[in-house]
C-alpha cells in the first residue's frame, strides 16, 4: 500500500511498524510488544507511550545517514543530533529527549536510509 499524501521517506517507519504489528497479531513475537504508529506526527503519541510505561522503546524512521538506500543504523537518541531525519512537526531529537526525561527506559533509534528525501 502507498500513501499518496506522504513523501516516500515518510513511509519507511510506518511499513516496518505495520509488519511488526502483523507479526504480533500472529503471535510470532513477544505478547507484551506494543506498536505505536506516529506517521508524520509521532509526538502526538507521547501521552499514550508514557502511559504504557515501556521498558524499552524503539523509534524507526527514515534518516539521511549517508549510506546506500535501504541500509539501516541503530543509534541512541544522543546520536541523532547530527543525523537528518525526515520532517516531522517536532524533531525526533526533541521528542526522544522528552521521552528520556519522562520514562525510565532505554530508547534506541533505527534509521533507514531512503533512496531520496
Amino acid at each position: 500500500m502507498t500513501w499518496p499524501f506522504y513523501r516516500g521517506d515518510d513511509v519507511a517507519g510506518i511499513r516496518v511498524a505495520q509488519r511488526i504489528e502483523k507479526l504480533a497479531a500472529a503471535k510470532k513475537i513477544h505478547p507484551k510488544l506494543k506498536v505505536f504508529i506516529g506517521e508524520t506526527a509521532p509526538e502526538n503519541l507521547t501521552g499514550e507511550i508514557k502511559r504504557s510505561r515501556p521498558a524499552h522503546f524503539i523509534i524507526i524512521d527514515a534518516a539521511d545517514l549517508g549510506l546506500s538506500p535501504g541500509k539501516i543504523a541503530a543509534m541512541t537518541p544522543g546520536d541523532i543530533g547530527g543525523t537528518s531525519f525526515c520532517t516531522h512537526s517536532l524533531s525526533l531529537k526533541i521528542m526522544s529527549d522528552y521521552l528520556l526525561r519522562s520514562l525510565s527506559c532505554e530508547i534506541i533509534v533505527i534509521g533507514i536510509q531512503p533512496k531520496n528525501l
